[in-house]
Order: C-alpha cells, then sequence, then structure tokens
C-alpha cells in the first residue's frame, strides 16, 4: 500500500490524498480490498467491489 499525499490543507470534505493497493497476486488483493469493506464507511464500499470484479 502506498499513501499519496496531496499536501493540501486539511478541511471538512476535502480530498487530501489516496492510497494506491498493488499486488501481483490478485487473490491476495481481492482478500485485502474485502477486509478493508468493514473499516471503510458504509458508501465505499461499492466502490471495493467495483475493484474486486476488475480481478475477475
Amino acid at each position: 500500500m502506498h499513501l499519496h499525499w496531496y499536501d493540501k490543507e486539511v478541511r471538512p470534505g476535502r480530498k487530501v490524498g489516496h492510497l494506491n493497493l498493488t499486488d501481483s497476486d490478485t487473490s491476495r488483493l481481492t482478500a485485502t480490498l474485502e477486509a478493508l469493506i468493514p473499516l471503510l464507511p458504509p458508501e465505499y464500499a461499492s466502490g471495493v467491489i467495483w475493484a474486486q470484479s476488475k480481478f475477475s
């Protein structure tokens, strides 16, 4: 996992960075994404599921 920080002032609702997950093993990457779902706000689940669908 790599954190890309935009070096912006933190304000409510403002995107200040993103995380990149990479792995040559798509099964492991899919499992990692699955493990993230309960740790993220509910509105992110559909994005994680979409990303997982790209590996099948």
